[in-house]
């Protein structure tokens, strides 16, 4: 990897701690270093680090993380954590997070919206299959 060796080889074992427990792989090279168990095409291929990658440098151009949107931010939570922000929540709870309204304004039927759940990976089977028992049966 273009880099690693730039790192100490404590700074290479903190980085090699941090992946995911299928990664952490300690080889040595011929010289005693660690060498990187990531390869260059898992870097440039692997969607999820190319999304954090992207996320990061947008953070980095907007600025969080420079000293000053630090500071701030770090006070902002203090204030939050004294309750200084709960009164404003409190008068616009109802806004923000309110009941949901369809068209006519009427509530949106909690059962509905299960109905409408949907997962490709089949984590909620149980609810495709009776919405697809449901068309099924409507189609009759």
């Amino acid at each position: 990897m273009s880099g690693w060796s730039n790192y100490s080889e404590d700074e290479k074992r903190s980085i090699i701690d941090s992946l995911p427990p299928n990664y952490r792989e300690y080889e040595i090279d011929d010289k005693g270093s660690l060498i990187c168990p990531l390869t260059l095409d898992f870097v440039l291929g692997d969607r999820y680090l190319q999304s954090a990658i992207t996320k990061f440098k947008r953070e980095v151009t907007d600025g969080f993380y420079e000293k000053r949107w630090q500071n701030q931010a770090k006070q902002a939570m203090q204030e939050r954590r004294e309750g200084k922000f709960d009164d404003y929540l409190k008068e616009h709870v109802e806004e923000m997070f309110g009941e949901e309204k369809d068209g006519d304004g009427d509530d949106v039927d909690k059962a509905d919206e299960d109905e409408l759940a949907f997962s490709s990976d089949g984590e909620w089977k149980d609810k495709e299959d009776k919405r697809t028992r449901k068309t099924a049966q409507g189609t009759k």
